[in-house]
């Protein structure tokens, strides 16, 4: 047993095996390491591994590989919960402090079907499918959807998403996400607080991306009411320090 007990931590170790599994993937982890197990025996060992805290249940299915390194975060599962989101919005902006009101809520968005062309009816419309809340066992997901050019088209790859296994929005392309949702009618979000701190946004890239977004005019609305809300008495009052 215990010669068994340590093929399944190499395994868990190994920097190829996936930080976020699936049954179905552990299984194949298995039969290639020559752990042959039977169905019941399969589901004991899984009971085992996620009482001895190696795996982390996300939902039925779903683990977080608690031996993986880096340790691995709740975020990473998104996409396997919404294929194709990507961590953005308050999450991210709450990740690098630019918050005051920090969100554990694992905020995503995912994009819409792109247009269709040669005069066809576009696609665009909100998926109620791809949208709303989930809540699993690693914590609660959000998606919001958006147009499918806002995500894919909106400026280069380093400008839109942190280099990393999983998706994972720059935070200058998610205070944007935030932005496009406050001002489209057809979201329920409102449009980021004045409260946010900019200082850790890259400007030049903000600027970029607002452009390739469609997003320069809101973006120098909101810019402009953010700099009266800081000019405020009572907010110059309120601030850390005064």
């Amino acid at each position: 047993m215990t010669l068994q007990v340590d093929r399944v931590l190499k395994i868990l170790r190994d920097p190829d095996c996936p930080r976020v599994l699936t049954t179905g993937e552990l299984g194949q982890w298995f039969a290639m390491a020559n752990i042959v197990l039977s169905e019941a025996t399969f589901k004991r060992w899984l009971a085992r591994m996620r009482s001895a805290g190696l795996i982390k249940p996300v939902r039925r299915g779903l683990y977080l590989n608690a031996l993986a390194q880096p340790p691995v975060q709740p975020d990473e599962a998104a996409s396997h919960i919404c294929r194709g989101a990507i961590v953005s919005l308050q999450k991210v902006l709450g990740d690098i402090g630019a918050l005051n009101n920090f969100t554990s809520w694992v905020t995503c968005v995912v994009a819409l079907p792109p247009e269709k062309h040669q005069g066809a009816q576009p696609t665009y419309g909100f998926a109620r499918a791809s949208t709303g809340k989930v809540e699993t066992q690693a914590g609660v997901f959000t998606f919001q959807a958006l147009p499918f050019d806002l995500i894919h088209r909106a400026g280069s790859l380093d400008d839109c998403l942190e280099p990393l296994s999983y998706q994972r929005a720059t935070p200058e392309k998610a205070f944007l996400d935030w932005l496009y949702l406050g001002t489209t009618p057809r979201s329920h979000m409102t449009l980021p607080p004045y409260d946010i701190d900019l200082k850790p946004l890259n400007r030049p890239r903000l600027q970029d991306l607002a452009s390739g977004m469609g997003l320069s005019k809101p973006l120098e609305q909101w810019i402009a009411g953010k700099t009266a809300f800081d000019r405020a008495p009572g907010t110059r009052r309120n601030a850390p320090g005064a």
